[in-house]
């Protein structure tokens, strides 16, 4: 008796990363090391300090979405985890002190930023690097 022969499993191909892909990873982690380097260890809403265990992670007021003010450095601030995650449904905390740092003409001026439907391009992401590059 013979057996049917297995048909071969075609291996699924590996996505290349575009440049904008990678520019867009390296500007965030650039924001990541900003803000460790530059500002509190200290969550912007609670108060919570970062430890070994629990770091802090990049909150941003507008969400990341928005790729015009997503490396903004008024528009991210480090958040704990819990309150990064219930920023989404409470806002109030967030926007408070966004107000006392920023005040509201910074704000409004972040909000209308936000609302540009350009899209973003390479040689601009190149630009948001590098000037993040020399920040830090």
């Amino acid at each position: 008796m013979k057996f049917p022969k297995t048909p071969k499993v075609k291996k699924p191909k590996k996505k290349t990363r575009t440049t904008r892909q990678k520019l867009i990873d390296e500007c965030d982690e650039l924001i990541r090391q900003y803000l460790r380097k530059h500002r509190t260890r200290v969550c912007c809403t609670c108060g919570k300090v970062e430890t070994e265990n629990e770091r802090l992670q990049v909150g941003h007021w507008i969400k990341r979405g928005k790729l015009w003010v997503r490396w903004d450095l008024r528009n991210c601030n480090p958040q704990c985890a819990s309150c990064n995650l219930r920023h989404n449904h409470y806002t109030h905390w967030y926007d408070e002190y966004m107000l006392r740092t920023y005040g509201e003409a910074q704000l409004l001026e972040l909000c209308q930023v936000a609302r540009s439907n350009e899209k973003i391009s390479v040689p601009y992401l190149e630009m948001v690097r590098n000037s993040l590059k020399e920040i830090l």
